[in-house]
């Protein structure tokens, strides 16, 4: 599973948004959707606080199940 995939999973299981993820940055919606996508990874700081965004440890976000 991709870091994308991963991502729309938990984001869907929580019910937040990519706007909700875009306005907690301070980013575009489309810099969000990149990630969704797969098309761009976000650097490693985001990722730590993506993952207490979406209340999960950062190894759900990095590594597969």
């Amino acid at each position: 599973m991709t870091f994308g995939e991963r991502l729309r999973k938990i984001a869907e299981e929580k019910a937040i948004t990519q706007v909700q993820i875009a306005k907690a940055f301070g980013i575009r919606q489309q810099s969000v959707s990149d990630w969704f996508l797969d098309e761009r990874k976000p650097h490693k700081s985001r990722i730590q606080k993506l993952s207490q965004i979406l209340g999960v440890k950062v190894e759900r976000l990095t590594t597969d199940e």
